[in-house]
């Protein structure tokens, strides 16, 4: 093996310092398994599991957003009524009250005329098992491109299980508000978290 330049000995330890900075990364496989059909699609990291199927909702395609795959989100639609996203990802340290309030500086910025109409804490039982977190509820009048018709309704869930985020944003027509809040109700309760 012929012996190494300084530009190859610089690249080197390059590469090499770039891989220790990726330490923090979670070890373990990123990404999704499963989902083919009627089979789960399960977070591998976590196990998180996402039916193909939980009352009237229907799985769509999960989406990765992150190299290590450990920033994923999942999307259900319930026909004509209701679109869910349920994203799970690393907290990086931060606090569940400074994650909420970005999450919904996200939506003021998606949305210029979303309108706060409540925010609050929140208990909900996925599976069976009380979590809390924070909710707050958005009216949007334009932006989405939905098959049901505008006004919309869009609501944010941010909850914390150990070192990582589930947040839930359900988007429904104002007009079927209260069909919609009994569905979504469902769908939480249904769709258990992993143990821990």
């Amino acid at each position: 093996m012929p012996p190494l330049t300084k530009l190859t000995r610089a690249a080197l330890a390059a590469i090499l310092l770039g891989l220790s900075a990726c330490a923090t990364v979670p070890r373990g496989p990123g990404g999704f398994a499963g989902g083919s059909g009627a089979s789960d699609l399960v977070i591998q990291s976590t196990g998180f599991r996402f039916p193909a199927r939980l009352g009237v909702f229907v799985r769509g395609g999960g989406k990765q957003y992150d190299a290590a795959g450990q920033d994923l989100s999942v999307k259900y639609k319930a026909g004509e009524l209701i679109i869910a996203d349920i994203y799970e990802y690393p907290s990086g340290g931060k606090t569940l009250a400074a994650e909420f309030a970005d999450r919904k500086d996200e939506i003021k910025l998606a949305h210029s005329d979303a309108r706060l109409l409540r925010e609050g804490p929140v208990t909900i039982h996925p599976g069976g098992i009380e979590r809390s977190g924070w909710k707050a509820v958005f009216a949007i009048s334009q932006g989405y491109h939905y098959s049901f018709p505008p006004p919309y309704q869009s609501d944010l869930l941010v909850l914390q299980r150990g070192a990582r985020f589930i947040e839930y944003r359900f988007s429904y027509s104002a007009s079927h508000r209260e069909r919609a809040e009994s569905e979504i109700r469902k769908f939480i309760d249904h769709l258990a978290w992993p143990s821990g």
